[in-house]
This record gives structure tokens, C-alpha cells and sequence, in this order.
């Protein structure tokens, strides 16, 4: 059983304008965390029907919007969003992503596309 993660052990992958690395997501450790960075933010707006969604923010700031209501986050923030909840975020961010339970593919709607 892996025990320890690193970033550099797993390939880089880019959505919606979001550098991800997937921590974890293993057979014998199914939970994901996702190291996230972006100088952007997330170009889409949307909910995932089954996943509440956790960031902790590691470094930099932005701000998420959550139901149409906008949100300052900087380091040390934390971001709870539950299931069905429309969101994106923009900023130049570092954070941490954990999905519970796991995200899996089909699970996100998708509401509108966001020009940062």
C-alpha cells in the first residue's frame, strides 16, 4: 500500500484553465485530493451532483462564487460546497482539493461557460 503522495509521481493535468496533479484516487486509498494551481481561475461554472467539495487554500487569492454570491479567499481560507451547488473560482491559486465522497467522471453539470 503507497502511504506517501508526492506531486511529481503523477502527471499533470489541465481542466478548465486548472493545472491538477491527483493525490491518492488509488484502489487501496480511493480518496481524492487534488493539488490544484491556477493564475486564473476555473473558466466554468458548475455543480456536481454527488461530491461535496473542500479547498483549502495554500497560497495566493481570488474569489469563489457560490450560488451567484461572491467570496474573497486568501491563504488559509477553506471552501465547503455541497453537492448541486453552482460555483467557479478566479485568482492566482495554490489549494488543495478534496472530494467527499470521491469525484468520479458524470457527476459534474455543467451551467455556463466563464470568461477570466
Amino acid at each position: 500500500m503507497q502511504y506517501i503522495f508526492t506531486k511529481d509521481q503523477v502527471p499533470v493535468f489541465v481542466k478548465h484553465g486548472v493545472s491538477m496533479w491527483q493525490l491518492g484516487g488509488t484502489e487501496e486509498q480511493p480518496e481524492k485530493i487534488i493539488y490544484q494551481e491556477t493564475t486564473k481561475g476555473h473558466d466554468e461554472e458548475f455543480a456536481n451532483t454527488v461530491s461535496t467539495f473542500k479547498y483549502y487554500i495554500l497560497e495566493g487569492d481570488g474569489e469563489f462564487v457560490i450560488s451567484g454570491v461572491s467570496y474573497p479567499v486568501t491563504d488559509g481560507s477553506v471552501v465547503i460546497i455541497p453537492p448541486n451547488t453552482p460555483f467557479y473560482y478566479k485568482g492566482n491559486l495554490k489549494q488543495i482539493l478534496v472530494t467527499t465522497p470521491s469525484w468520479k467522471e458524470g457527476t459534474d453539470v455543467h451551467i455556463k461557460d466563464i470568461v477570466l
